[in-house]
Order: C-alpha cells, then sequence, then structure tokens
C-alpha cells in the first residue's frame, strides 16, 4: 500500500486520518478515504480486492517481440489447490520506468522500449510487492546477467532466490533450474542472499543419493560456489571485519566441508589439534570443527570424551556444538549408541531430547536406525513428552526430513491410529501431506538435476 500511493502521499494520508478521527471510532474505509485523498488513487479498490480475497498472485512475464510484452496472473499454489480465477490489482514495480503500474486484468499485452542502460526487466523491484514472478525463459537469462554484473542489489538477488524456490516447489519450473540460477551467484558476499543460497543447496540435496557420483558432482558444484567467499573470508576472524562477514565464515566454511575440500579440512583440524580445551575454540566455527573431527578421525575414544564433557559442562553453547557434531557420525554404530544414551536423563535432558533426534534423522548415515528408534520407543516418548510443547514435533520433523515411499507407507502406518489425539493431529496430517509432495518432488525432478549437475562446473 506504501509503495502503490508513495511515501510522501502515505505520510499525509496517515497524518490527515489521525488528525481527523483523534477521538472517534473508524471503520477501514476512513483510512482508506484519507490516503486516496493525499494521493489521487483508488485506495479501496485497492485494498478491498487483496483484503476480500484469500490466495497469492503468480504473474507469468513473457516477450512476445522485441518491444512487445504479456503479463497474465493467476492463483498460485504449493501442493493440490482449485484456482477460483481471483483477480488482484497487482502493483509491478518494474525496473523499467515505461512499463505499466498495475495489473488489473487476467492479462494483458503491451508495448514498451527497454531502457539503453538497463536490457533486463525485473518486476517487484524491491520486493514491497505480493506476488511472484515467473519469467519466460529469455526474459530470465538477461535478468541473472545482471546478477553477475552487479546490476542487482541484496534484495533483488534474494528475491529471485526466493521466487524460484517456490515455483520449483510450485511444479512451475524444474528443481533443475535452481542449480542453473545458483550458477550465476558465484560471486555473492551478502550474508543475506548466502543464508538462501543454503536453503537452495539444501533443497536440491534431496534429490542426491548418498555415495553417488551424482554426489561427487554436488559437492565439487558447492565448493566452485563458494570458494571464492571462503578465500575473501578465510578460517580465523580478521581484525576490523564486519560483523557480517563474522556471521557468514561459518556458512562458506561448512559449504567447503561438504565439498570435501582437503585443504579446508586440513585447516579445521589443525585448529582442533592446537586446541588444549574444546571450549576455547572460537564459538562461531567450534561446531564446524568438533564435526570435522567425528567425521574425519572418528574413534570410541573421541565419541565418549565428547560425550563426558557434554554430561559435564555447564556452558549451553558447547553442548549444542557437542550434540551436532557428534550427530554428523558416518557410523551406524555411533548412530546406534546415541540413540540410546537419548534415553537417559543423566547424560541427554529431556528438553534436548528432539534436536538429538532432528540431527541424527537428518543424517543420511542414522536415518534409518533414528527412524526406527522413535517408533520402537513411542511409549517413552508418550511418557517424557505427551503433555509438552515438543510432543507433536516428532511427527512433524519426521515429515519435514523423511523422502521416501516406504518412509511415507511406515510414517502412515505407524501415526495413522493416533490421529484422534487432538495434539498429534495436525502435525500427522502435515507431515504426511509434506512426505508426499517431497516425494513426488523427487520423482518428478531427480533425473534433470543429476542431469544438470553432469553439466560443466561453474
Amino acid at each position: 500500500l506504501r509503495a502503490f500511493v508513495g511515501d510522501e502521499a502515505f505520510r499525509d494520508g496517515l497524518q490527515n486520518y489521525f488528525k481527523k478521527f483523534a477521538y472517534q471510532n473508524t471503520v477501514g474505509a476512513d483510512l482508506w478515504r484519507c490516503l486516496s485523498d493525499s494521493s489521487g488513487e483508488d485506495v479501496a479498490k485497492f485494498m478491498d480486492a487483496w483484503l476480500a480475497q484469500p490466495g497469492y498472485p503468480m504473474v507469468d512475464f513473457s516477450r512476445l517481440e522485441e518491444d512487445k510484452f504479456k503479463l497474465t496472473q493467476s492463483q498460485f499454489f504449493v501442493g493440490q489447490g482449485k484456482d477460483e480465477g481471483r483477480i488482484w490489482p497487482i502493483l509491478l514495480r518494474s525496473n523499467q520506468t515505461n512499463f505499466p503500474h498495475l495489473l488489473e486484468s487476467k492479462e494483458v499485452v503491451f508495448e514498451a522500449e527497454l531502457s539503453a542502460d538497463d536490457d533486463y526487466v525485473q518486476l517487484n523491484h524491491g520486493n514491497v510487492s505480493h506476488f511472484i514472478t515467473n519469467y519466460s525463459p529469455d526474459l530470465y537469462i538477461k535478468l541473472l546477467e545482471a546478477v553477475t554484473a552487479g546490476k542487482l542489489d541484496d534484495i533483488s538477488r534474494l528475491q529471485i532466490l526466493q521466487e524460484r524456490s517456490l515455483l520449483a516447489r510450485g511444479d512451475k519450473i524444474s528443481s533443475a533450474d535452481l542449480l542453473k540460477t545458483l550458477r550465476f551467484y558465484n560471486n555473492e558476499v551478502s550474508l543475506s542472499v548466502w543464508d538462501m543460497i543454503g536453503i537452495l543447496l539444501g533443497d536440491l540435496k534431496i534429490f542426491i543419493d548418498p555415495d553417488s557420483e551424482a554426489e561427487q558432482k554436488m559437492r565439487e558444484f558447492v565448493g566452485n560456489l563458494a570458494r571464492k567467499e571462503f578465500l575473501r573470508l578465510g578460517i580465523h576472524k580478521k581484525d576490523g571485519e564486519n560483523e557480517e562477514d563474522t556471521q557468514l565464515r561459518p556458512s562458506i566454511i561448512s559449504h567447503m566441508i561438504y565439498a570435501k575440500d582437503r585443504a579446508t579440512i586440513d585447516q579445521v583440524l589443525q585448529i582442533y589439534h592446537q586446541t588444549d580445551n574444546i571450549s576455547e575454540i572460537d564459538a562461531e566455527i567450534r561446531s564446524i570443527i568438533l564435526a570435522v573431527k567425528v567425521q574425519e578421525d572418528e574413534s570410541p575414544e573421541l565419541i565418549s570424551q565428547l560425550l563426558q564433557i557434554y554430561k559435564t559442562t555447564a556452558d549451553v553453547d558447547l553442548r549444542d556444538d557437542i550434540s551436532s557434531a557428534l550427530t554428523c557420525t558416518k557410523n551406524s554404530e555411533t548412530g546406534k549408541l546415541l540413540l540410546a544414551r537419548m534415553t537417559d536423563n543423566e547424560i541427554v535432558r529431556p528438553q534436548d531430547v528432539l534436536r538429538w533426534y532432528i540431527y541424527l534423522l537428518r543424517n543420511h548415515k542414522t536415518r534409518t536406525e533414528t527412524w526406527d528408534w522413535v517408533r520402537d520407543n513411542w511409549s517413552w516418548v508418550t511418557k517424557t513428552f505427551g503433555s509438552d510443547k515438543d510432543y507433536n514435533d516428532f511427527p512433524r520433523y519426521s515429515g519435514a526430513v523423511l523422502r521416501t515411499q516406504k518412509h511415507l507407507e511406515e510414517f502412515k502406518e505407524f501415526f495413522d491410529p493416533m490421529m484422534d489425539d487432538p495434539s498429534l493431529t495436525r502435525a500427522i496430517e502435515m507431515g504426511e501431506r509434506e512426505i508426499e509432495s517431497r516425494v513426488k518432488l523427487i520423482e518428478r525432478d531427480k533425473a534433470a538435476v543429476e542431469a544438470e549437475l553432469f553439466r560443466e562446473s561453474i
């Protein structure tokens, strides 16, 4: 709304509204009228369409000829949904000043010459409007070239990734498109954008079979994507560096570790071996240091030592870092040992059990044992968490991780008899939908993602 009427008109309209109705009851129309008076726009018409209709619109944007474009709006869904033909007044906010201001119909075709300075088009500039854009391939590649050329700000680069993630989940584009998009982000330096890159990489990893050639290609892809930032940031915090770099470093190091970059792994292990007390390791990267030690040099003595420190330390952050590291084990037998310790209150406090469970379930080396554990120990889970807010998190987080047809069948078989429990009903329903959606997504896009990985590297 503020972007629709403009900052000055928005400010003047609010001032008039508060002055006029200082001692009166009001309705929404009163505010719309004041904003209309200050801006000259029909604010009531604009807002009523948004407030009276549910849903979230998508705009398909294509180029018909050199200077001829087409915009089409529809309701966007992730999963099942029925398009009811709703029409919203969509504030387009293009970087091209001669483009339409609003899309108020189902479809519009218009002519416009692109700026000589900007040969790309971005809709929803500043990400202030309530819609996502599905660009045609020719328009989208121009937008990505603008990313590489450094023409887009942090918000715009982040917005592109968010939109492509949603479009992939909504079956509008292939998940392989996410890989194609990320190839244009190997000069990225923004913390917020890297956070989104991390989410997309996590989304893509569900398509990759463990210990496969595709996994090796994925590791290479991630390493190539993160290497430039790793060389800039390094392992150690630099004097006078900004807070954003300090926060970004752990993420970049983690990407290089995933890529199995030997130089990075050796530097991380060196930090571990040069430190007498793990509590003295820089807390920003300590969980990574410990995880790499577990993954690279695991031994029964190391696991026992870390468990003992976990049990005795009063440092909550150190306990979290140790649990994160231990649950990165590559050894399924160690996974079984950790699962057994989870029911021992002397070692793992009840309030920490869920975290251990989630970490072990995410680890593909321990996923089977962990999924078996929660079903075999459900009576203990019920006894321990039955009246706790964490109780429904077990089916909810299971649904967020499990990803095969077999998992879906087992989830239904185990949890469906509990659907009558009001504290679990919604979490079970959501879990089933998530697993089912994930299974379909993997079946749909796995081959395309693998094919894209085997293309020429970044």
